[in-house]
């Protein structure tokens, strides 16, 4: 089993509500990978690690981040994912707009529809994203796209109720679901309210941001 003197940090790469996220090195074979560090503080935070972990282990497909492995060590739970070398479609976005460079209309049809394609794929494996953004949207060479960040996917098959529940980053959110919020809010289960209240949270810091 991996554990955490396996690897070697050389950068973080980036943080979310749930955890953060650095480019380590293996050390006996030099690959590197995505690492995902989650500060297990509860039972609630252990059940949403390893949720992720679950939607990584079923996801398969060209356009989808590939998990590589996961473990806990010292109230920290881990998670190895494949490393996509460009960043995310937000970064890009932004080095385009610093460097007064714009897409073509054949780069922004290509970006869209293999975004199309990772989410048909998902929901072919019957999973529903819920957190869809530009940050969760990363680029490997050649602006090839693979989505991540399964942290709030469910299997829709199984947690239909899940739906319309408030969760992922209110400036993303659909119309239908922000008409519906106090609805939703006051008849979701406690797991929902307290995703939904980690991610309102941070949503208010990328609202200022943008």
């Amino acid at each position: 089993m991996s554990k955490q003197s396996d690897y070697q940090i050389v950068r973080a790469l980036g943080h979310g509500a749930f955890g953060t996220t650095f480019l380590v090195t293996e050390k006996a074979t030099g690959k590197e990978c995505a690492w995902k560090r989650i500060t297990i503080a509860n039972e609630q935070d252990r059940k949403m690690a390893q949720n992720e972990v679950d939607m990584l282990q079923r996801v398969r497909g060209e356009f989808l981040v590939s998990f590589l492995g996961s473990f806990e060590e010292n109230l920290d739970f881990f998670i190895l994912m494949e490393y996509c070398d460009q960043g995310d479609l937000r970064k890009f976005l932004n080095d385009l707009k610093e460097n007064k460079q714009t897409l073509t209309e054949d780069d922004v049809w290509n970006l869209l529809t293999q975004i199309i394609e990772a989410i048909h794929s998902l929901h072919e494996m019957d999973i529903i994203h819920r957190d869809l953004k530009p940050e969760n949207v990363f680029l490997t060479g050649h602006n090839h796209v693979k989505i991540g960040d399964f942290g709030l996917a469910r299997i829709a098959q199984q947690t239909q109720q899940y739906y319309t529940k408030i969760c992922g980053t209110t400036v993303y959110f659909s119309p239908e679901l922000l008409e519906d919020e106090d609805d939703d809010s006051s008849s979701g289960s406690e797991e929902d309210s307290n995703m939904a209240n980690k991610k309102q949270k941070h949503s208010v810091v990328q609202t200022k941001e943008s």
